[in-house]
């Protein structure tokens, strides 16, 4: 029965030593979600010598420049996959909403005005959904409203290093105090940043619903926000 699981490895060495005594054993496919992301692109080049089959994917097409012209070479297919339609993207956010939200704290009419405003991109469409969700919580609603819908362009998905660094902290701990937060930020990051730098950090992963405060200045707390978290009270 097919399964799946998380495995981490601490090393690049460790990985691949461990999918060269995979491969000797059955064949199986690597698939690379935003491929250009990839701080090392010589690894599509080891995949590809261990006779591993590559799926690479990416939001532009024009990414495809930045591997080497050995690696294009060795891709014999592109596809273009067009984006969701509006109706498309209502119907993914309709299900998501019916998991993650309590009973009637999200109406068609909302959800309508989120798929219709992000151009088919169900990732920002899903986020944007969260950040109205914990919008509507912070200010004791039962449900979601309009003016709770943040702005697009102020919704994006992608995280830079550090906010990546400080997201995962938050995923071990779940839940920390700022101060504790900062101290385990400068002992994880490699070029860490002053406490303003932090606390704009934080105000960003908020902000695009990923991490919640609770408390003011001294004694605030952040909070991881689980993908299916019930953010809305139910009545």
């Amino acid at each position: 029965m097919p399964r799946s699981e998380f495995i981490f490895y601490r090393s690049n060495y460790e990985l691949i030593k461990e999918l060269m005594k995979q491969v000797k054993e059955k064949k199986f496919v690597v698939c690379l979600d935003n491929f250009e992301s990839m701080k090392d692109y010589s690894f599509i080049t080891k995949f590809l010598s261990m006779g591993i089959c590559i799926i690479l994917i990416s939001d532009a097409e024009e990414n495809f420049s930045l591997l080497t012209e050995n690696i294009r070479s060795n891709i014999p297919s592109i596809i273009r996959l067009t984006p969701y339609s509006s109706e498309q993207v209502f119907e993914i956010l309709k299900d998501r909403a019916e998991k993650a939200l309590a009973k009637w704290s999200c109406t068609d009419a909302i959800l309508k005005r989120i798929a219709g405003s992000v151009k088919g991109n169900v990732a920002l469409a899903i986020n944007a959904l969260k950040v109205a969700a914990l919008n509507a919580e912070s200010k004791g609603k039962r449900a979601i409203e309009e003016s709770d819908i943040p702005e697009i362009e102020d919704c994006p998905v992608k995280l830079n290093v550090d906010e990546k660094v400080l997201l995962k902290i938050l995923q071990e701990w779940k839940s920390l105090p700022a101060r504790r937060l900062y101290d385990f930020y400068l002992q994880s990051a490699r070029h860490p940043k002053s406490e303003r730098s932090f606390r704009n950090y934080m105000e960003s992963l908020c902000s695009k619903g990923l991490v919640k405060a609770i408390g003011e200045k001294r004694g605030r707390v952040y909070e991881i926000v689980e993908v299916e978290e019930n953010v809305v009270s139910k009545g």
